[in-house]
């Protein structure tokens, strides 16, 4: 993407310390809610392959839906997230200038997708059909919560810049990495890390999966570029897997949500909608912990 990271309302405005999303967000049960999210993320992303959309498009969907829920007062509980994805999509697709999205075909694809799939997870997240007046109505509150910064960095185009740059980066590690990177949009790696750090970190992870972990640290030892916090990144990375492969926790966020959702006008919620445990993500041999 054409533009200055550093100068950007990415930079300047989304780029956050734990502490301050922590104190944005309120949550009394942040794992559950990050739990809540991450279901979500994965139904969005889905819903962007059955789109045919760009990678980047759902990229920049996703980045807008957890930038949503970085903001006071939006929360899974009030703010339905199957309502908020689809416009997320809706609203990225614009951006990315992939033409004039309509929304009635983007409900139909929702729809379609979690009536046809076999995976109990997307059957049981069911929702209302939903009008594209309220699409409408959910982008205007989607555009105030984003402060219309809507140019997104993303961490892909780092990474290929870093594989080129090192020879030990096989295109299988790249595809790895590229991988991880979509497994982390379910996650805040990219509110509190910069582009440049998530990609070296989901670099490092695949690496390590496909046995070249040394060969990369010894390049990050030459980089002797934001080595702490690189490594603070990989740890939160391996995280998220561990967390996203946790069914106690899958199972006290479902409960968490279906007892305490409490939806404003935005929210579209059925007394017969549902969530249940997300399905545990792909592993690929990740360590237990970063180097130290």
């Amino acid at each position: 993407m054409a533009g200055n990271y550093w100068t950007s309302s990415q930079y300047k405005r989304w780029l956050l310390t734990k502490e301050e999303l922590s104190r944005r967000r309120d949550e009394a049960a942040p794992r559950e809610a990050a739990a809540v999210r991450a279901v979500v993320v994965q139904v969005l992303q889905q819903l962007g392959a059955r789109m045919r959309y760009h990678p980047a498009v759902v990229a920049t969907a996703t980045t807008y839906f957890q930038r949503f829920y970085a903001t006071p007062h939006a929360s899974v509980l009030t703010h339905d997230p199957l309502q908020l994805a689809p416009t997320c999509l809706y609203l990225a697709a614009k951006v990315e200038e992939m033409g004039q999205p309509q929304p009635d075909a983007i409900f139909e694809k929702l729809h379609a997708m979690l009536a046809d799939t076999q995976d109990a997870l997307l059957r049981s997240m069911t929702t209302p059909r939903l009008a594209t007046a309220e699409m409408f109505a959910c982008e205007i509150e989607l555009l105030e919560h984003l402060a219309v910064d809507l140019v997104v960095f993303h961490p892909q185009s780092d990474l290929r810049s870093f594989a080129e740059q090192n020879r030990a980066v096989a295109p299988e590690i790249e595809d790895t990495a590229l991988a991880v990177l979509s497994d982390v949009q379910a996650s805040d790696a990219g509110l509190v890390y910069p582009p440049f750090i998530v990609a070296l970190a989901a670099l490092y992870c695949a690496s390590v999966a496909h046995g070249a972990g040394a060969e990369l640290e010894a390049w990050l030892d030459e980089l002797n570029l934001h080595h702490r916090v690189t490594r603070q990144c990989i740890d939160d990375i391996l995280l998220f897997y561990e967390q996203a492969n946790d069914a106690a926790l899958s199972k006290a966020a479902v409960q968490w949500y279906l007892a305490g959702r409490r939806p404003r006008d935005l929210a579209v919620v059925t007394s017969s909608s549902s969530l249940t445990p997300p399905p545990p993500i792909a592993a690929v041999g990740f360590p237990a912990a970063a180097p130290g």
